[in-house]
């Protein structure tokens, strides 16, 4: 603008000085009404400039609105929402094809040194795809190309691989560049700098990064980022896709649903140990029979040899609590891996069951807590069981108020709400609460009927034996999806098989067991955290207690 604004100024300046001087000296200058002269006056010159100046600001807000909105060509993958400020791309290894030997290797060191000076972008390091490729059974110091590269993205959750090439062309060089979407393969970005020879190689991966830089945005809105994957060690990406999903099934209570993916991954990696790991604990939480939870871990435990150390722990901890049980083996298990990584969300979560067990409650809550903190779902639940047992009412039902903010539709959350009633003795609403469990999980067998045995407690605790034991004989409902456990179980899930013993026989001791945390004394538990002693039944009316 300034420089076509300067020579109007000019020329208006010098029209405008003439019609001055001939206005002083008495000389008539006809004022122009045609051609250009007659826009070239003080008024017309500085309301065009006006105009002018003002059409430049429109453009120029214009242009960083869609920039930081991401519309249109001008718009950054940043701003667009395909990247996130500060997210993690990978960079693959270069193609190199010139005759020059590592010339490809060059540039994409090059590149990576040039693209962690920016604010927006972080580069997956090489410890970590190290780390990445030591689970896929892989040398970490494997070359990365696309392929490979792509595949450690998608495990890690990383949005965006960056890859390239350097050829030749005439005596120069060409460096290209394409930032590859890691869901679809989608090229987000495509760049291209020539080099007249090789002197010039380093100017245009400079320019080819500062365009890359420029085109991603140095700042603005952000995005949710993708979820990882597990990190377990398997060769193949579908397994570890497929117990992702298990992973997060079982996490929210959906058992059925989580056996089922498990035994597909495991179909697909049949040395997969965490898998067979994983299948093990989602039975066991399932009440499945105990021949198939013992087989899972032993098959678990056999493969454990090829795990790296923490993985290697867990399977061993799982084992020697559920096969072959050894107290000591278990806890020296968990703390060697919160010894290697003590924000092991696995580790502080199964530590605080095991604890909870040993009715080291205080231990068991901490943990737990450390569990939440890495957003480990399920140990809202050993928290919640730590505080019920040592009477801290009101930080259990704060912790049940954040689990259900976390995971509303969680089974586990009914499940909670009914407990924390009958903790106040508050049966009716407890009752509520697992009618309401039993009803919106009638699909699920091992819920439907471990709500029929909830109600059955509760009926037994206010002294309705009859019906406590019409609940207990509730048939298995229809599943809609594949069936984990037979019709008739030898042991019906979460809770069922205490409460019929309790109810039909309730003057009968609890036996004792040598392993902590058995059926028994969990009735004993709810018994007392009610304030209702074991030789209730001479205190029973026929309307029985309210």
């Amino acid at each position: 603008l300034l420089v076509i604004g300067l020579p109007i100024m000019l020329f208006t300046g010098h029209h405008e000085r003439r019609r001055a001087l001939a206005y002083t000296t008495g000389v008539a200058v006809p004022t122009p009404t045609s051609g250009i002269q007659r826009w070239f006056t003080w008024q017309k010159s500085l309301l065009g400039g006006g105009v002018a100046f003002a059409g430049l600001a429109v453009l120029a807000t214009g242009y960083m609105t869609m920039r930081n909105l991401g519309i249109g060509p001008v718009g950054t993958l940043v701003a667009a929402g395909v990247l996130e400020e500060r997210d993690r791309i990978i960079v693959a290894d270069f193609e190199d094809r010139t005759p020059e030997a590592n010339l490809g290797t060059s540039v994409t060191e090059l590149l990576r040194i040039d693209l962690t000076q920016s604010p927006v972008l972080r580069l997956m390091g090489a410890s970590a795809t190290g780390d990445v490729l030591r689970r896929m059974g892989r040398d970490p110091m494997t070359p990365l190309d696309v392929d490979l590269a792509t595949e450690v993205a998608r495990r890690e959750g990383v949005k965006a691989v960056l890859a390239g090439d350097i050829g030749t062309l005439g005596r120069g060089y060409v460096v290209s560049a394409r930032l590859l979407s890691t869901a679809d393969g989608s090229v987000l970005v495509g760049l291209r700098e020539t080099a007249e020879d090789d002197t010039k190689i380093i100017d245009a991966v400079d320019r080819l990064s500062a365009k890359l830089r420029e085109r991603i945005g140095e700042s603005l809105r952000t995005i949710r980022a993708g979820e990882p994957l597990e990190q377990v060690t398997t060769s193949s990406l579908a397994a570890l896709e497929t117990y992702s999903r298990a992973v997060k099934a079982g996490d929210h209570g959906d058992f059925e649903r989580a056996s089922g993916l498990l035994e597909e991954t495991i179909a697909i990696d049949s040395t997969f140990a965490m898998a067979y790991r994983k299948l093990a604990v989602v039975l066991s939480n399932a009440s499945a029979p105990r021949s198939r939870v013992n087989a899972a871990a032993a098959k678990a435990f056999e493969n454990r040899m090829r795990l790296p150390d923490v993985e290697r722990y867990l399977t061993e901890a799982y084992y020697y609590d559920n096969v072959n049980y050894d107290r000591a083996k278990v806890t020296s298990a968990y703390r060697s891996i919160l010894e290697i990584d003590p924000y092991e969300a696995t580790a502080l979560n199964n530590l605080a069951l095991h604890l909870n067990g040993m009715r080291r409650w205080e231990e068991g809550e901490e943990l737990a807590v450390r569990a939440i903190a890495e957003d480990v779902l399920v140990a809202y639940t050993n928290a919640i069981r730590a505080q019920l047992a040592q009477g801290k009412i009101a930080e259990a039902r704060a912790t049940l108020e954040r689990m259900t903010e976390r995971a509303p539709n969680s089974p586990w959350t009914i499940f909670f709400q009914g407990m924390l009633a009958s903790s106040e003795r508050d049966y009716v609403v407890a009752d509520v609460y697992y009618d309401s469990l039993q009803a919106t999980q009638r699909s699920s067998p091992s819920w439907s009927r471990g709500a029929a045995g909830l109600r059955a407690n509760v009926a037994e605790i206010r002294g309705q034996l009859e019906r406590a034991e019409r609940q207990l004989r509730t048939p298995w409902p229809p599943a809609k999806r594949r069936r984990t456990t037979p019709r008739t179980s030898p042991r019906p899930p979460i809770g069922g098989g205490w409460t019929y013993s309790i109810a039909t026989r309730p003057r009968m001791a609890c036996k004792e067991s040598p392993r902590p945390w058995n059926d028994s004394r969990w009735v004993r538990w709810i018994r007392r955290t009610a304030r209702i002693s074991p030789s209730y039944s001479s205190t029973l009316t026929p309307g029985g207690l309210e």
